[in-house]
């Protein structure tokens, strides 16, 4: 499996985990924000990873690394169709 599927598949366990946790009334906010920011980093790494670039270690760097990915192909319809 290519890292970009396998950060896709991670980030898809990460929301199916935050939506059990919003339907089964935990109301444990802290632990539905986590696994949503995580399935964002993970997506974030799919897109960097696809576009033949490093993953930052730190997280404020991998999200900037992500969002100039995206600005800079936004308009590339190759952008719309990395999954």
């Amino acid at each position: 499996m290519k890292a970009k599927e396998t950060y896709i598949e991670i980030a898809e366990r990460y929301i199916n985990s935050a939506k059990q946790q919003l339907s089964a009334e935990i109301g444990i906010h802290e632990v539905i924000g986590f696994t949503c920011y995580h399935a964002l980093e993970s997506l974030a790494c799919a897109v960097i990873v696809h576009f033949k670039s490093t993953i930052p270690l730190n997280h404020e760097t991998k999200l900037k690394m992500f969002l100039m990915c995206r600005s800079h192909y936004q308009s590339n319809s190759e952008f719309n169709q990395i999954n």
